[in-house]
């Protein structure tokens, strides 16, 4: 008679893909199976608003694919104008899949 145990694998977000071997053993026997670990990507960059007037903020929110590892993520921004001010950078905290930031109209 066969005996199934189900068990979860807990993993973590990391900024590239890797393949572990999970092993179990029992009574000198063992039986191995291999776990592909995709890597964490960014999934979207939305605006608040697609226009907006001088001096009038727009929040921006950056949505990563899964949440961020214990340590966080630091996402690079940056605009293609001198008009449209944003922060160099945003850390997702860790354990959380998005973070929001302002971009700054300039008058």
């Amino acid at each position: 008679m066969w005996t199934n145990k189900t068990f979860t694998v807990d993993t973590v977000a990391a900024a590239v893909s890797s393949t572990v071997t999970i092993t179990a053993t029992y009574s000198g026997v063992s039986q191995s199976a291999a776990l592909t670990i995709g890597r964490l990507a960014l999934q979207s960059l939305a605006l608040s608003a697609p226009t907006t007037t001088p001096g009038v903020a727009v929040t921006g929110t950056i949505t990563l694919a899964a949440p961020s590892a214990a340590a966080g993520v630091l996402v690079s921004l940056s605009s293609s104008s001198a008009n449209a001010a944003v922060p160099p950078s945003v850390t997702i905290a860790g354990g959380a899949s998005s973070q929001t930031f302002t971009v700054d109209r300039e008058c």
